[in-house]
């Protein structure tokens, strides 16, 4: 990798922690073009009556690639389960169409 300033940089091992832009970034650094980042966003929903105190977790199944559904305990004593796991259409779509990307749109549906 070459820097703004023309400093050549080398390494062995790249941690990129760049997120839902993760693939971008490395992309950009000629590096990882084998791989995309598929979002997903999940979604929970709140359970009122249950008497949970703390989290619970299924015991994970090697075979899927998500952890499962699970109850969360809120810091007001709400308990909420979940997530979901919906395909997102762009790497921001927290809600409605804010933030919409017609280019990210394009290039998930396209993997």
């Amino acid at each position: 990798m070459v820097t703004a300033n023309g400093t050549e940089l080398l390494a062995k091992h790249v941690i990129n922690a760049a997120g839902l832009y993760a693939d971008t970034l490395a992309h950009q650094l000629d590096f990882g073009e084998e791989y995309r980042v598929l979002p997903f966003k999940g979604l929970y929903m709140y359970c009122h009556g249950l008497p949970l105190r703390r989290l619970v977790y299924p015991v994970p199944n090697v075979g899927q690639p998500f952890l499962g559904v699970h109850f969360t305990v809120t810091v007001d004593g709400q308990v909420k389960i979940g997530p979901t796991a919906m395909p997102a259409f762009w790497r921001e779509q927290y809600g409605g169409l804010y933030n919409f990307s017609a280019g990210e749109a394009t290039q998930i549906a396209a993997t």
